[in-house]
């Protein structure tokens, strides 16, 4: 499946998911499998009516931590889209893994 979807640092591309809850900017795939970033300090729910909008992978998110992190393939989620917005960043998954 990896070879069907893509991940990199290049806009809209750049943003994932984790099975930790938390949405990434990715910044650098190291030896082509394991994805370096910056996870969003800020997940708010983008609505909650009528349910949740993080329910189905949908958030407002805001500032990125400074520091870099690694995670592995396995960690990885979804891929997000994110759309800017006056006051944040709308993050949508797209593809979940």
């Amino acid at each position: 499946m990896w070879k069907e979807i893509s991940l990199n640092n290049n806009e809209p591309d750049k943003y994932f998911s984790t099975i930790f809850g938390e949405i990434v900017s990715n910044i650098n795939i190291e030896q082509s499998v394991i994805p370096v970033g910056q996870k969003f300090k800020q997940l708010h729910d983008f609505y909650d009516f009528p349910l949740p909008s993080s329910s189905i992978g949908i958030y407002k998110i805001a500032e990125k931590e400074r520091r870099c992190q690694y995670w592995k393939l396995s960690h990885v989620k979804a891929k997000c889209i994110a759309i800017p917005l006056v006051d944040g960043i709308l993050c949508i998954s797209v593809i979940n893994f």
